[in-house]
């Protein structure tokens, strides 16, 4: 991680042991001076900016990657210019993403610029880690009108899973007709199964948006 030049000049070059944790220091005073900066240029045409820190974990790890993913597209929804960056005041030499070129491809992932047919096939070989039992409305919307699962469609909820891990969605009758990554984990979707998609945030005190399972992270079997 080389020294970063803005922090050692913002503090007046300070005598710092030669460690990661000078380094890191020295990246988390340097990233709020570089946002700053970043913000009073936009600032002249009028245009908001939001930043995002990254490491690599955050792309690997699946429930992390959904939550970087939701407030990319939240910012750009809203129109406010992300500045990413690495985030250095954490990142160790085994969870860096490395150049900007690693970055940018990592970003590109983001904002599902990969093809959906990856994210499918991972879908056909990763374990899945519970079942959603859904009604035959629910079962009508998936198979045939080709659209997302939504809560009022879940009637039962089993095993204990994260938000983004696979599931089975099973219909009435026992069998398994899809496979999906849900937006909530298994004790939100306890709560707000069968529920109307606006009472969501009431049920839960957050949302993720109105779907359990967005048509994008189903395949159906």
């Amino acid at each position: 991680m080389p020294l970063p030049p803005v922090a050692i000049n913002y503090l007046n070059h300070p005598q710092l042991p030669p460690t990661v944790a000078s380094k890191q220091l020295l990246a988390a005073v340097g990233q709020s001076q570089l946002i700053q900066t970043w913000e009073k240029l936009f600032a002249i045409y009028d245009i908001h900016i939001g930043q995002m820190l990254l490491t690599r974990a955050d792309i690997e790890d699946r429930e992390r990657f959904l939550n970087a993913r939701d407030t990319l597209h939240a910012l750009l929804d809203n129109r406010i210019i992300p500045v990413i960056n690495e985030n250095d005041a954490v990142a160790t030499a085994e969870i860096k993403v490395g150049d900007n070129d690693n970055l940018s491809a990592l970003m590109a992932i983001l904002v599902q610029a990969d093809r959906l047919e990856n994210r499918k096939q991972w879908l056909f070989t990763a374990p899945s880690a519970g079942v959603l039992t859904i009604d035959e409305g629910a079962q009508s919307a998936v198979l045939i009108q080709h659209k997302s699962l939504l809560p009022a469609g879940i009637v039962s909820v089993s095993g204990r899973f994260s938000r983004g891990e696979v599931v089975r969605i099973r219909n009435a009758q026992g069998k398994d007709i899809a496979l999906g990554m849900p937006r909530y984990n298994s004790d939100a979707l306890e709560l707000i199964k069968g529920k109307q998609s606006q009472d969501i945030e009431q049920q839960l005190g957050y949302e993720y948006g109105a779907v359990a399972i967005h048509r994008d992270d189903m395949i159906v079997l």
